[in-house]
Parts: structure tokens; C-alpha cells; sequence
């Protein structure tokens, strides 16, 4: 496609298509297309572009958006292909009004950010949809654009409305590259690969994670692996990743790894639409999850779990969900194991012959693809990419052996052809890239494996680097890239905002500040001992030199505490997780924004804090002790777990809370080994320590017991059976310890002596009836029984204590995670 620009002394644009035999007036009153010449055009001999991208409004100006250069990066089925190379954006207005104001110079820099990051492609002259698959083409008759991956589609509504349909260039953001050879030097074959990414929910790593309420997931994009025989056969398999769908994130607070947060909103509805969707434009799904089974990734996967079992029995059928523990199963560098995946898909169902042909001679459809592979991972990148590769090249297997590229089946096409190999391997790394590269800011990790097959140190060493690339543009720099991501898709429309700037820095003044002072101060306490003024151990140096230090640990750790206040967050559209509070003095007087968790999204941490601060209530003035009545027996099987060590006895557990919630109660003393309910009596919990039993049980007695846990006043105390505690009587007053210095003679002959004594003296007395032995759970019913008369006072004066002081127990959906 090529266009002649023209421009008018008034701002005014045209653009003139020589297929369409039209012309395309723009400037800032509107658009409009005519067949005839306007008096710019035939004055000037313009200039040449490749295509119109659209129009976009501002808050002053409204601008038009060219591509003056592309490159041909291949072509399906003879209809080229094309990369946007550069581009130009001009106003439509006062341009110099535009420079002058700070806000709509912001918007203009976001713009130029996201088209210089992009990878943008479209179909010279529109001959080939890039939006839609082939099969969508050709076997399902689509003759409309696909909007989920009309990447242009917000900046193309003007030109839409107009009529101006020869000017619409739909483009796609992903990737797109073609190779023609000859299979074992002689046969014909073009092999392509394209991938083109949603734009709903689309945007950065953290800041874009799940689903939102209409079923769109983050990172969703569509990978075609397209083959084209000598004979003119073409085939097409189509492969998915996005998000895992359910309300979830990560927030970043400046750590490596941010604070993972599953969102107490219940996701049902949305996941149900996700797949209701994925199952009528793919047929049947198949369900590849990668994420770690344990650790910090394992509530995500509970998570997905959780939500295809609320699925409808008519989707769940349509919907075939297979986990893989990628980092276990190629642990130690062993990535050719992933290959184990083919078996698990092939037993559920899914084979290598599940793809799409075409026979171009006769536009015949041979074959459909009615299922697909849909694949995710935390990030659907660097795992995914590995598998997908591998699934691309299982596939390709089968179509070159359908069409007698391999004459033996079972061969190795790698093998046959190594240097088509190379390319294989090739475009899928450069794939994994530019997906990657739009999500997370850096190239993919474990693309060595991609490229050559196999995993290396080198490959390992670039993996650091682009992780800690990521980690500094994620924490420091992708707010601006998600702004950039909403303005251009029309998430963000400044015309429609009459509010202040929202690149103004609205946090308080400290807080701006306080990097400075810590680059400042270290850079000073830096100077001083690399190049002291006299001697370093001066009264003057020491004093700058402590100053300096003392500012830049306090600050840091301030920074460290409160690194959500540090973060570069987009401005435009608010996140779903993240919230903002204004914060005044006691007298009224604004002192700035703070970023908080919003309610639905608290983390592991903060769930704990809050978790806790609700169970544990305590009213100091009206502090008693409590013991509530089911005995001291403790069952045979929590001893038999307990194996002797000392125990702690809950009483009076409100019937809410559960084991996992006590383990997060009692964690904060030490690590639990064990939380038992007492199988009699549900209020009744035990409490068993991994170490240092006496201390910790001290501790938690001390800290939780009388405290109300869910309104209820929660008795924590040492869990002793009767049984042990008679095991071992006290020495008896006229009777001397050894440590209370026995001077007995302890040699063997002494002793032997002193028992024969003993025992001529217990011959010469009466012995008395022994009693029946009693066991352990006697004594203790006898204790209980002892007891049980005090028991209903003591639990009396409890429920009528302080009660009227506790704070009514909460549910705000909270829940307790691993």
C-alpha cells in the first residue's frame, strides 16, 4: 500500500489512494472522503506513506497518525506482509498551543512511547486479515474483522464513521515472520509464524494480571504456526495463552518478588465467560497450567483449580484442564523432559493431527482444527513459550508426514533437516521475544533452549540480566508504559477528563524527596571515605560521616517499609488492586496521596495483620482468665501425634475460625507443626510447636490467652494429660537429690549391698493389696469430674465477663492463604 501526503497551510490533511481512487481530507473540524482533487492536492506533489494508523484526541489538539515507513517481513499465500518501521504524528491544530501546555505534551510523549515499542504489523493493501485465523478465513466464511486483536481499532473510529473505509489499515501487535526453502534441499516449503496479541485487558506485567468482569484475561494472545507445501497445500495450527482467569495480582513494593494477592471477589461469573467464549471460537480447550504446585505460586494454581470446578457440567466437558509442574519435571536443566507433556495431552484426547488444511488448487477445506491448546504460567511467557514451541514442532511432525515431506513415519523432520531446524528454532525464540518484550519490557527468559535445543550457562547468564532488567522497569518505569498501553487503546480518553492533570505528583513532599536525600547521602558518606577532607578519623569527618550514615539508614529503611509509595503506578485508568487515600492534618490540610491494597486484593501479609487483628481483641480493663468445661482428657490420637512433646489446648474456638486460620494465629510465635480439633468437642483446638516447646508455649499463653478471638474469649493453656503429670512425682522433703550433694558411696559393690538391704527389709514387712492400675483416660475423667462442678461458674462468669466490650465478628470475604 502506498498513499500520497499532502498538507495545506491551514493544518489541513489529504490523503490520496490510488487503488481506491479516493481522497481523505483530515483536520481538527473532522474527516471526510471525496473522488475529487482538493485545491491542496493538485497544487503539491506530497509525499509518499505506507498507511493511515487513525486519528486521536487529546485535551487540546486532535492529531493524525501515519506509517512513512514499513518493511515486508513474508507473505501468506502470496498477500504480503508488513512491519511499521516509522511513523509521524501531526497535529491538527495550534501546535504551538499543544507544545506549551504540560499535560498535552505528556499525552504526546505517551503516544510516541507505545508506536516506538509496538510491533505492529498489517497487509499491504488490506489483501490479507491479520486479525482472523486462516481457518476463520477459510473454512468459517469470517468476512469482518476480528476486534480482539484490531490493534488500531480506537484510532480507526473517526475514520469508520466517515465512510473512509480505503484508508483503514488494521494492524496487528505481535509477531510475524516467513521462510521459504527447500525441505531436504529439493522440496518447496514456506513456513510462517504469527502472533497477534488482544487489546482488551491488555498492558504491563503487574499491572495487568487475570480477568476482568467481562471475561477478558491479561497477556491473551493467538499463535498460528503456518506451513505452505510445493503442491499448494496449506496447513494451520493454532495455539492460546492468557492469564490465569480469576481475579488476581501481584503488587509491587519494590521486592523481587511482589505481594501476591488472590482477590476475595468471587470470580465465577467471569471465568465462566472467559471460557463460554474461548469454547465457541476454538472448539473443545485443553488446559495446560504451569505453575509451581507449592510455594509462592501455589495459591494462583489453587486458585485456577478451584474455578474449573464451579464450572457449569455442560462447559466442563468442553474444557479439559491438565497441570504440568514445569520446574520439577525439567529441574537441573533437563528441558527436553517437557516433552512429557505429549503424553499426558494424548491420553485426555488431544492429538498431533488436530490442526487446520487447505487445498489452495481447489479451495477445498480438508481438515479443521476443532480443538486447542490453551497454555499459561504466571506471566504466560517464558514457560509457555518453551511448550508452545514444543507443541509447534509435535505438530509439524504430523502435516510433514500427511504430506509425504517424510517418507517414514516416526522420522525426525530435525533430523532430516537440520538447517530448516535452525529456522524452526529460530522464529520461535524471536516469537518469545516480541511477546515478552510487550508484556514484560525485556526478551524472553529460556530462549536459548528455544533457539538451539538445549539449555546453557550463557543462556542462564542472559536470563539474569533481562530479570533484573525486568525487575528495574517493572518497579520503575512501567506506569508510564501502562498509560501509554491505555491512551492509544482508547482506555483513557483525555477529552472526556475535566479533573486536574493527572501527572501531577499529588504524594507529600517527604516522600518525593526522600530518594534524593538517600542518593545524596550516600553519595556524600561515599566521597568522604574514598576521599577524606584531612584525616578521616577527624571529629569533623566522623560527625558528616555519621550524619550521612544515620540519614540514609533511616531513610532507606522508610523506603524499604513503605516501597508501595515508591512505585512508578499508571496515572490514567486505576488499578484494580491499588487505591488511593488522601491524607490530612488534624486541621484540614491536604498533605498528600497513599497507596494502599484495595480491600479485595490484601496480600499473604497484610491478610495475616489484618486476619489477626480481628481475632484478637483484648479489653486490658476487663482482663480475666477463663476455663471453660470439657475436661483435660486429651485424645489417644493427638498424643500419639504430639509423641511426647509438650502441647498447647485451645478452648472455647469460635466455630468460624478453622485450622488454617489458627496456624496463621499461632505462626507468629513460631512454626506450627500440628493444629488438632479435639474430635469430642469442636471448640476444643491443640497447638504443637516444630522446636523450642517450653519457650514458644510460654509466649503464645502469655500473648493469646483471655484475648476474644471472633467475639469469643479464647483460653490458651499448656495441655498436660493427668497421666504425665504423676509420671514423674516431686522428691520428697526428708529424701536428698543427688545435685543436692549425695555423698553415698556409688561404686557397684556399695549399691549391690544397699539393694539386697532394701529388699531383706521389704521381706520382713506385710505387703499390702496393690490397687487395679488405671489408665490415663481414668484419671483424667476423674479429674474432669473433680472439676466439673467449678467448670460451669468459671464458664459463666466468662460469658458474662466482658463480653459486652468484644467487637462483633466480620466477614468481609477475607481468606486466610497458604
Amino acid at each position: 500500500m502506498s498513499l500520497t501526503h499532502f498538507v495545506s497551510a491551514d493544518g489541513s490533511h489529504v490523503l490520496f489512494s490510488p487503488r481506491a481512487n479516493q481522497y481523505l481530507l483530515v483536520n481538527s473540524e473532522g474527516t471526510s472522503v471525496s473522488t475529487s482533487s482538493p485545491d491542496v492536492a493538485a497544487k503539491g506533489s506530497g509525499s509518499t506513506v505506507s498507511a493511515v494508523l487513525g486519528t486521536i484526541r487529546f485535551k487540546i489538539n486532535k492529531y493524525l497518525v501515519l506509517v512513512t515507513k514499513h518493511e515486508i517481513t513474508g507473505s501468506i499465500m502470496g498477500k504480503k506482509i508488513a512491519k511499521v518501521v516509522s511513523h509521524k504524528v501531526y497535529p491538527l491544530g495550534n501546535e504551538s498551543l499543544s507544545k506549551k501546555d504540560a499535560e498535552e505534551s505528556n499525552y504526546l510523549s505517551l503516544l510516541e512511547q507505545h508506536l516506538n515499542s509496538a510491533s505492529l504489523f498489517f497487509s499491504i493493501d488490506n489483501a490479507y486479515d491479520l486479525t482472523n485465523s486462516l481457518q476463520r478465513q477459510l473454512a468459517n466464511g469470517v468476512k469482518t474483522y476480528d476486534t480482539r486483536f484490531f490493534w488500531n481499532h480506537y484510532l480507526s473510529e473517526e475514520l469508520v464513521a466517515a465512510g473512509a473505509n480505503a484508508f483503514v489499515t488494521p494492524t496487528i501487535y505481535g509477531y510475524f515472520e516467513e521462510h521459504s526453502t527447500e525441505f531436504k534441499g529439493h522440496q518447496k516449503l514456506d513456513f510462517a509464524l504469527l502472533t497477534r496479541r488482544a487489546w482488551a485487558r491488555a498492558g504491563t506485567r503487574y499491572f495487568r494480571r487475570g480477568i476482568d468482569e467481562h471475561g477478558n484475561v491479561a497477556n491473551f494472545n493467538e499463535t498460528e504456526q503456518i506451513v505452505t507445501t510445493s503442491n499448494n497445500k496449506i496447513f494451520s495450527f493454532l495455539q492460546t495463552r492468557g492469564s490465569v482467569p480469576v481475579y488476581w495480582s501481584e503488587i509491587n513494593d519494590l521486592k523481587y518478588k511482589p505481594n501476591l494477592a488472590i482477590s476475595s471477589r468471587p470470580s465465577q461469573d467471569a471465568t465462566a465467560k472467559h471460557f463460554e467464549e474461548q469454547v465457541k471460537l476454538y472448539g473443545e480447550n485443553y488446559l495446560v497450567n504451569l505453575v509451581n504446585q507449592s510455594g509462592y505460586e501455589k495459591p494462583v494454581k489453587d486458585a485456577y483449580e478451584e474455578a474449573v470446578r464451579t464450572l457449569s457440567p455442560s462447559l466442563a466437558e468442553k474444557v479439559k484442564y491438565i497441570y504440568f509442574d514445569f520446574h520439577h519435571e525439567c529441574s537441573k536443566m533437563r528441558w527436553d523432559r517437557v516433552k512429557l507433556l505429549l503424553d499426558h495431552l494424548t491420553q485426555i484426547g488431544f492429538t498431533n493431527d488436530n490442526f487446520f488444511a487447505y487445498d489452495i488448487n481447489s479451495n477445498t477445506v480438508t481438515h479443521v482444527q476443532d480443538k486447542v491448546v490453551r497454555t499459561n504460567c504466571m506471566d504466560c511467557l517464558d514457560r509457555t513459550n518453551v511448550v508452545q514451541s514444543m507443541l509447534g514442532r509435535w505438530v509439524l511432525q504430523k502435516q510433514l508426514e500427511v504430506t509425504n515431506y517424510l517418507t517414514t513415519p516416526g522420522q525426525a523432520w530435525e533430523i532430516i533437516d537440520p538447517s530448516f531446524n535452525l529456522f524452526f528454532q529460530s522464529f520461535w525464540a524471536d516469537n518469545a521475544d516480541a511477546v515478552s518484550c510487550a508484556y514484560s519490557g525485556t526478551g524472553a527468559l529460556k530462549t536459548d533452549y528455544t533457539r538451539t535445543g538445549k539449555r546453557t550457562k550463557m543462556g542462564a547468564l542472559q536470563d539474569l540480566n533481562n530479570s533484573i532488567t525486568r525487575y528495574y522497569l517493572n518497579n520503575l518505569r512501567d506506569g508510564h508504559r501502562q498509560d501509554a498501553y491505555d491512551l492509544f487503546l482508547g482506555n483513557y480518553r483525555p477529552f472526556r477528563d475535566s479533573r486536574q492533570s493527572p501527572f501531577v505528583d499529588k504524594r507529600s513532599p517527604y516522600i518525593q524527596l526522600l530518594p534524593y536525600i538517600i542518593g545524596a547521602s550516600f553519595f556524600v558518606l561515599l566521597s568522604l571515605l574514598i576521599y577524606p577532607s584531612g584525616s578521616l578519623l577527624s571529629w569533623k569527618n566522623i560527625l558528616i560521616v555519621s550524619g550521612c550514615l544515620y540519614l540514609f539508614l533511616k531513610n532507606t529503611t522508610y523506603l524499604i517499609k513503605n516501597g508501595y509509595q515508591f512505585v512508578d503506578w499508571p496515572r490514567l485508568v486505576p488499578l484494580d488492586f491499588l487505591k488511593r487515600t488522601e491524607e490530612f492534618t488534624p486541621d484540614g490540610k491536604f498533605v498528600g496521596i497513599k497507596y494502599e491494597e484495595h480491600e479485595n486484593y490484601k496480600t499473604k501479609k497484610n491478610i495475616l495483620d489484618v486476619r489477626i487483628s480481628r481475632i484478637l481483641q483484648l479489653n486490658i480493663n476487663n482482663y480475666q482468665p477463663v476455663r471453660f468445661g470439657s475436661g483435660n482428657s486429651i485424645p489417644s490420637q493427638i498424643l500419639k501425634s504430639a509423641d511426647g512433646r509438650p502441647m498447647l489446648r485451645l478452648k472455647n474456638v469460635h466455630p468460624e475460625l478453622n485450622g488454617e486460620d489458627l496456624s496463621n494465629l499461632f505462626i507468629s510465635i513460631a512454626p506450627v507443626d500440628f493444629i488438632k480439633f479435639d474430635p469430642r468437642d469442636e471448640t476444643i483446638a491443640y497447638v504443637c510447636f516444630q522446636s523450642n516447646y517450653a519457650d514458644n508455649n510460654a509466649k503464645a499463653v502469655q500473648k493469646f490467652d483471655g484475648r476474644k478471638a471472633m467475639g469469643q474469649v479464647l483460653v490458651v493453656e499448656n495441655a498436660v494429660s493427668l497421666a504425665d503429670r504423676i509420671a514423674a512425682p516431686k522428691s520428697q522433703g526428708g529424701r536428698r537429690s543427688r545435685s543436692a550433694g549425695d555423698d553415698r558411696d556409688e561404686t557397684p559393690k556399695a549399691r549391690e549391698a544397699h539393694r539386697s538391704r532394701a529388699r531383706e527389709k521389704k521381706q520382713r514387712q506385710p505387703r499390702r493389696p496393690r490397687p487395679a492400675p488405671k489408665t490415663a483416660e481414668d484419671l483424667d475423667a476423674e479429674l474432669s469430674a473433680y472439676m466439673s462442678h467449678d467448670q460451669s461458674n468459671s464458664a459463666g462468669d466468662a460469658t458474662n465477663g466482658n463480653s459486652s466490650s468484644a467487637f462483633p465478628a466480620q466477614n468481609n470475604g477475607e481468606t486466610m492463604m497458604d
